[in-house]
């Protein structure tokens, strides 16, 4: 179940990889880039640590685990964007969000559950340009109940917050029982607000999760492998293969979306026995 939808940064396979990598929901999970954080999510683990320098997202991620978020994004919607009718307030309040002189925190639930909305009523499908934001006028009904059953899920749960990435993330909060995640987009663009996938961004994870993962750190990789068909990346093959074995899944329930092969790469971690 995802409630905060990201596309080119989430998976669909993550079930079958937790089913044969149990271990992996008894970690802590450090998160880099998060972007639906659909794997530390589903794989039950209580102490889960999410790093992001992306405009807003964190507060997003925070806002909705808590379980009276439904009810507020439920009144936004109905009042505020008229149940996804109303395009000129959604345009109205897009561009002060997209505004680069507006603070880069959303401060209040009535802030997040707005910012919330506005991507509903492009149904999530968005894109950036640099900074900002666009979407067609294609609103989707959040699913409240979707969300009160998610949040519910999470309010137990540590789940730590960090303006970081993979240039200043906090090692110090890993230990034997930690996990580093990272869930690499298929291509080079823009995915976020100020989330930007590059060349040179990529060449710095690779180096430095390869040193980690020769230093002992558990490490676990995701990303899309194939598509109608067709590989997506060549990335992933740039991993040395004595460090990181791959592991692959093919999505196997029906949806509207084409079905995807993805691959996990994984290092210091075993598989069940």
């Amino acid at each position: 179940m995802t409630v905060l939808l990201c596309p080119g940064r989430g998976t669909r396979t993550h079930e079958q990889f937790l089913s044969d990598f149990s271990s992996f929901s008894e970690k802590k999970i450090l998160t880099l880039d998060v972007g639906s954080g659909d794997l530390p999510y589903a794989s039950g683990s209580d102490n889960l640590i999410f790093c992001s320098t992306e405009r807003y997202h964190l507060e997003l991620h925070k806002f909705l685990a808590v379980p009276p978020s439904f009810i507020y994004i439920r009144d936004m919607w109905e009042n505020t964007f008229d149940n996804g009718l109303n395009w000129q307030a959604r345009c109205s309040w897009l561009s002060s969000y997209n505004n680069f002189s507006r603070p880069k925190h959303l401060n209040t639930w009535e802030d997040m559950s707005r910012y919330y909305c506005i991507l509903s009523m492009s149904s999530f499908n968005v894109s950036y340009d640099k900074w900002k934001m666009v979407g067609e006028h294609n609103p989707l009904t959040p699913n409240y109940e979707a969300i009160k059953s998610w949040s519910n899920l999470q309010k137990d749960k540590v789940i730590k917050y960090r303006k970081k990435n993979i240039y200043n993330f906090p090692t110090s909060e890993l230990g034997d029982n930690s996990v580093i995640y990272f869930h690499i987009p298929s291509q080079f663009a823009s995915y976020g607000c100020g989330y930007f996938w590059t060349k040179r961004k990529f060449k710095h994870h690779l180096k430095d999760l390869t040193e980690l993962a020769q230093m002992g750190y558990k490490i676990c990789i995701s990303s899309v492998y194939e598509k109608w068909g067709r590989k997506r990346s060549e990335l992933t093959d740039q991993f040395d293969s004595s460090l990181f074995r791959s592991y692959y899944y093919k999505e196997v329930k029906a949806s509207k979306n084409p079905p995807v092969t993805e691959v996990y790469l994984v290092a210091n971690l075993e598989p069940n026995t």
